[in-house]
């Protein structure tokens, strides 16, 4: 039993590594950009919550590149507060997550 634990919880970090994170980066590099696209012509943005969800979930590395790319959310100091707490939580996620697995 402990062996098929083992088994699963590395399958499903490994997806996560090679699958998930990547799509969830350009997701993220995606809507930053979209949102900006919006703000220029006025029109209905990106929740801020949906954009921190995508950064804990593992989308930080691509919302990161989107703001500095687009000039976007950068002097908001509210929102790079949470984004960089949710960086740190994320990063300290897969470390706990590692550690558990990898010893």
């Amino acid at each position: 039993m402990i062996i098929f634990a083992s088994l699963l919880g590395s399958f499903v970090f490994w997806v996560y590594s090679f699958f998930v994170f990547p799509v969830l980066c350009l997701a993220s590099f995606a809507l930053y950009a979209l949102d900006k696209m919006r703000a220029r012509s006025e029109s209905r943005r990106i929740p801020e919550a949906t954009l921190h969800m995508l950064d804990v979930f593992g989308g930080w590395p691509g919302g990161l590149v989107a703001q500095r790319m687009f000039r976007h959310k950068t002097k908001k100091t509210s929102y790079q507060v949470l984004f960089w707490a949710s960086v740190v939580f994320h990063l300290f996620c897969c470390y706990v997550v590692y550690r558990a697995f990898y010893g």
